[in-house]
């Protein structure tokens, strides 16, 4: 488990280039700027020799910030996806708007992110709410059994009957350490009956701290915790499904989870500004006041989910491999792939977009004109000669203004 880009091939997809960008460091601040130096480096170097017409980059993280760099710097247009969100509590804040203003097509997931992706600056007609991946990928999935998740991790029988699970990330734009408020967590947890499936933190600054703790408890408790790399997706949505709650600062806990109607205590300011489902209840607990800490913990949990620990909820039927009822979100109706398909289709044809929602149906297939074959030939000379192909970008980058001076209210 971890090695994530093998869902991409069993999916029937190929893989291009692999561009390594971490070299075994640890995961400091400096760690994480060499990760994102590297990162501008080499994917320019792999653009200039592959001309591209256009980019897709998903989310906020910092290896995404670097791609858009050599983008923006090589003039190759972006299409970003989950612009606009907010999380006050990381450095991701910033790169996402960063990102933003590289990019020339938006994909926000929510009305009130595509608002907030024009309140940047960003023309209204390039800016679509096509809701979250997040939706159809619930809805498409198979998920697993307890008993099958249980024999593909290796658990012991019985280990997924009542589990909470937990992932838990480094707050970049806090200066103290995690690993005060990681302790603290899985020792309140520990104090329930509650077993704890973890994933590991990712690459942040912090990150190799919250794993060491973790691996740590999963050594000296192996009976109560289970920590893993990745789930995977259909594991790790499969394992939302089943669980009691999903417990730590995860975005997951603000998507997929509410999706699947799985309660999440959210705990700290890592996603602070995300829209909220009602079943996401945000806590701050102080971890410089251990009493307290674990007391709110605890206490939230009891609120959470009253469901005792010898019952199963019919939401939660360890037998059923089908997506339960959707709960009430605001991220759309499961669509979003083909949306951005049909979307992307238009801009790359440069036929005028529209920024009504229903413009995707009036999309028509260009016409196979002397001028289309014009420009195919000459799409097949700029590759040859390492240039762009048939993107205008004068049009892109220098026609178009910056904002609706008539949007008063985004």
């Amino acid at each position: 488990l971890g090695n994530t880009y093998q869902e991409i091939e069993s999916d029937g997809f190929q893989i291009h280039a692999k561009i390594p960008i971490l070299e075994g460091e640890g995961s400091s601040q400096l760690d994480s700027a060499k990760a994102l130096s590297r990162a501008v480096v080499r994917f320019s170097e792999y653009f200039l020799h592959n001309p591209h017409d256009m980019i897709i980059l998903l989310g906020d993280r910092y290896e995404a910030f670097g791609v858009a760099i050599a983008c923006a710097n090589l003039n190759i247009p972006i299409a970003h996806l989950c612009g606009g969100e907010t999380t006050q509590g990381a450095n991701d804040e910033y790169m996402r708007h960063c990102i933003t203003k590289m990019s020339y097509l938006h994909f926000a997931t929510t009305e009130a992110y595509r608002r907030r992706i024009i309140q940047l600056g960003e023309q209204p007609a390039r800016v679509f709410n096509v809701g979250s991946l997040a939706v159809e990928n619930i809805i498409s999935t198979k998920f697993l059994s307890r008993a099958t998740l249980e024999s593909t991790l290796h658990l012991q029988e019985g280990f997924l009957k009542n589990f909470c699970l937990l992932t838990f990330h480094s707050t970049t734009l806090e200066a103290q350490s995690p690993l005060r408020e990681i302790t603290l967590l899985v020792e309140s947890l520990l104090h329930t009956d509650l077993n704890i499936l973890a994933t590991k933190a990712n690459a942040d600054s912090g990150g190799k701290i919250i794993n060491d703790i973790l691996h740590a408890f999963a050594t000296k408790y192996p009976a109560r915790i289970v920590l893993c790399a990745s789930l995977g997706r259909v594991g790790y949505l499969s394992g939302v499904k089943l669980a009691r709650f999903v417990i730590g600062n995860s975005s997951s806990g603000l998507s997929e989870a509410p999706i699947l109607g799985t309660p999440t205590i959210n705990i700290g300011d890592r996603q602070k500004g995300r829209i909220c489902s009602d079943s996401v209840l945000s806590i701050t607990p102080n971890p410089h006041k251990p009493a307290a800490y674990r007391h709110m913990i605890l206490h939230t949990i009891a609120k959470i989910y009253p469901y005792p620990p010898d019952s199963t909820p019919p939401c939660k039927s360890a037998a059923s491999t089908q997506c339960p009822t959707l709960q009430s979100h605001p991220f759309g109706h499961g669509d979003t792939s083909r949306r951005i398909v049909e979307i992307l289709y238009h801009a790359l044809y440069e036929q005028e977009a529209e920024s009504k929602p229903e413009h995707a149906e009036k999309i028509k297939s260009p016409k196979q004109t002397q001028e289309n074959k014009a420009a195919h030939n000459q799409n097949i000379k700029n590759i040859k000669e390492k240039r762009m192909p048939h993107i205008n970008l004068k049009k892109i980058f220098y026609d178009m203004p910056l904002c609706d001076s008539s949007l008063t209210d985004p």
